[in-house]
């Protein structure tokens, strides 16, 4: 009876952790289908036109400027897709603690893979469009820089 009763409690801890897994994954799917943060774009024409000086100033400079696109939902991050235009997606690694962003090689090497990208798959650079971490994640109000991080998953799906 004391085996069956250990039998037991295992079965049920195991049905507990299926659970809580189910769960969590529930959870990680619906954040996928949420958009907890805009889609924040530069047209590919203004991320060429930028100088290594101009990403100093970062998301909240850009923003500013009017340089940004913001797509609020999913629904216009899918239509913006369906009208033919690209999204292009870059990161880095930061190469200094004394300066956020991309080095001013870094910039150059993602500026001519939108150009080499765009003539690749023969499409016009007014239809490219850019993420860019930097600019495309809020800097200076820590909240907004999580919504968008966490936001991530949404905009790969």
């Amino acid at each position: 009876s004391g085996v069956v009763a250990v039998v037991w409690i295992r079965r049920v801890r195991h049905h507990m952790e299926v659970a809580r897994t189910d769960r969590q994954l529930r959870i990680g799917v619906e954040s996928v289908k949420k958009l907890g943060f805009p889609m924040v774009l530069i047209d590919a024409i203004g991320f060429l036109d930028m100088s290594f000086e101009d990403l100093a100033g970062s998301h909240e400079q850009a923003r500013d400027a009017g340089r940004l696109l913001f797509l609020d939902s999913r629904e216009k991050v899918m239509a913006f897709k369906v009208s033919g235009r690209r999204i292009i997606f870059f990161s880095y690694q930061w190469t200094s603690f004394q300066r956020s962003g991309p080095s001013s090689l870094q910039l150059q090497c993602m500026q001519s893979a939108v150009l080499s990208y765009c003539g690749l798959h023969e499409i016009g650079i007014d239809r490219a469009y850019v993420w860019l971490d930097i600019l495309s994640i809020p800097q200076q109000h820590p909240q907004l820089k999580t919504l968008a991080i966490n936001s991530l998953y949404s905009y790969a799906s």
